[in-house]
């Protein structure tokens, strides 16, 4: 979630890059739901929660999750359940056995594209 304080006179661009975002967002299918220096989280494709812990900012390859949404937001049924679960203990495998060296390393290599 965005929060956005501003006054009366820059409330124009601001909507204007909120919408910017949200464009790009539905584009790459790529929800980004927090970033700090401790965590970044984001949904990729409204099915797939990616979770990367950090060190300032540095993955800790060894923590990072990716787990299916649950809910409203995974509104299409899974006609292969058996081999989604596989794909996700594989990626997870792959993350922590390549040791990746950025955040942005680990968008790549954790999603399909």
């Amino acid at each position: 979630m965005v929060r956005i304080y501003s006054s009366p006179k820059s409330s124009g661009p601001i909507f204007l890059l909120l919408d910017e975002l949200d464009t790009l967002e539905d584009l790459h299918r790529f929800h980004v739901i927090k970033v700090d220096e401790s965590m970044i989280e984001y949904i990729y494709a409204s099915c797939f929660r990616v979770s990367i812990p950090c060190n300032h900012h540095l993955p800790i390859a060894s923590g990072v999750e990716i787990a299916q949404v649950n809910g409203l937001a995974s509104r299409t049924k899974d006609d292969f359940p058996k081999l989604s679960k596989l794909f996700l203990r594989a990626a997870k495998t792959f993350i922590h056995r390549t040791q990746p060296v950025s955040c942005a390393e680990v968008c790549y290599r954790s999603n399909p594209n």
